[in-house]
């Protein structure tokens, strides 16, 4: 069995340590780009639902006779 120095024991902690902390900076960008997609994504869906409930809104408040028929047929 090969003996191993201090130094180099020492220079292993050192790279293992290096290591962790990369790999938690690179987690939390993972993390914060997910969360800031979910945030883009729940505004537009968002955006989209009250679109789609301010047209209702609208048509229900229209007289039946202003209502046009399509012509693009």
């Amino acid at each position: 069995m090969e003996k191993v120095s201090g130094s180099s024991k020492r220079a292993m902690a050192r790279e293992q340590k290096l290591a962790n902390i990369a790999y938690k900076i690179f987690s939390g960008s993972m993390m914060v780009l997910t969360m800031y997609g979910t945030l883009l994504c729940g505004s537009q869906v968002y955006s989209i639902y009250m679109n789609r409930k301010a047209r209702q809104i609208e048509a229900e408040q229209q007289p039946i006779d202003r209502i046009k028929p399509k012509t693009d047929c």
